[in-house]
């Protein structure tokens, strides 16, 4: 990594040649050439664009990035964007184009991940958690909507017995009848409510799915955008000035996970 960025810094690309013998260095006049980058890497870099380009296809065009709650990732075309998903995404072609990168200019298979495996698995856990979270909300909403439908078949029940009677005026039973059809109208305006299909909803656009929490613009996801992107950028920089996967502090990985959590933590009340 070092021989790497000395490269980069260099004129020419040249570097000394020095001979070393334990603590003793021998300084010398003769210099080699060493290539920071692929010689051919334009047809590499025109391989990672069309990686891209066909991502950004297939999430614009399918349910690759997309989900409803109460839908099955992946069946939602047309659907909102997915934070989780996106950064998955964003992760992986990142991990993916470092690592033909490097392989294709060391001509080696075998490349130390090292910490790109500790984002990896927070981005993983991150769309996974949000996931779990939208099922666990559907999940509650079907629960709810299983109870309302059970007192409203007692309710009709109890409804028809009270009118197969007679009933006078100002009775008992003419005010239990009312309070029973008044139960009965509240629950059956709630099930209607509950019976609106997830997959009404619509994407606004990839920016304001990424950032809308269902009532507005909100600061956790907006956080864990912006840490994704700033990380994503060192990533960057890193396998380009040293050809190796980049080493992140154990603080920043924190950083990231505490910032996964908390998106993951507001997603409970989230609309």
């Amino acid at each position: 990594a070092g021989i790497v960025d000395a490269a980069h810094r260099s004129s020419g690309h040249k570097l000394t040649i020095s001979i070393a013998q334990g603590t003793q260095v021998f300084k010398s006049d003769a210099v080699t050439t060493v290539m920071p980058y692929l010689r051919l890497w334009y047809y590499l870099f025109g391989l990672l664009l069309l990686l891209l380009a066909a991502l950004c296809i297939l999430a614009w065009r399918t349910s690759l990035l997309r989900y409803t709650v109460g839908a099955t990732p992946g069946t939602q075309k047309g659907a909102p964007f997915s934070l989780g998903l996106v950064q998955m995404a964003f992760w992986f072609y990142l991990a993916i184009a470092a690592y033909v990168y490097i392989c294709t200019s060391t001509l080696q298979i075998h490349i130390p991940m090292g910490s790109v495996l500790g984002l990896l698995g927070i981005s993983a856990s991150t769309g996974l958690a949000a996931s779990a979270v939208d099922s666990r909300k559907t999940s509650a909403a079907n629960n709810e909507k299983n109870d309302l439908q059970i007192q409203q078949t007692a309710l009709n029940a109890t409804i028809n017995d009270l009118q197969s009677t007679a009933i006078t005026a100002g009775s008992v039973a003419e005010t239990a009848l009312l309070e029973k059809k008044s139960s009965l109208a509240t629950v059956n305006a709630t099930i209607a409510n509950l019976s609106v299909a997830p997959s009404a909803a619509k994407s606004n656009g990839f920016f304001n799915d990424i950032l809308n929490d269902g009532d507005g613009i909100s600061f956790h996801r907006f956080q864990i955008v912006v840490w994704t992107i700033v990380l994503g950028s060192v990533f960057v920089w890193g396998v380009l000035r040293n050809m190796s996967m980049p080493e992140f502090d154990a603080s920043l990985l924190t950083l990231m996970g505490i910032s996964s959590g908390t998106y993951i933590g507001f997603k409970f009340p989230e609309v």
